[in-house]
């Protein structure tokens, strides 16, 4: 996938949309979201910054280290479409 497409991605990012990155499987909900960034909440506790601005990446918080995102799916709940 792009770079290009991945950011035009993140940048249509909405609270309670779920997410799909770099070969997941299990699609992991979005629980805010700020000017630049996102953050992701894992099932087993783990959390991601997604930044929304400059190259396509995020950061998990309990490491610290930055991911590079190579692929990625949005998935809105049923609910919100058509808002």
């Amino acid at each position: 996938m792009s770079d290009d497409k991945i950011k035009a991605k993140l940048q249509e990012v909405k609270e309670g949309d779920y997410l799909l990155w770099n070969l997941r499987t299990s699609p992991q909900p979005v629980t805010s979201i700020s000017d630049y960034s996102f953050i992701v909440e894992g099932r087993q506790g783990g959390r991601y910054r997604f930044h929304t601005s400059g190259d396509p990446k995020l950061t998990n918080l309990k490491g610290e280290n930055d991911i590079s995102i190579k692929e990625l799916t949005v998935l809105r709940p049923l609910s919100s479409i058509g808002e």
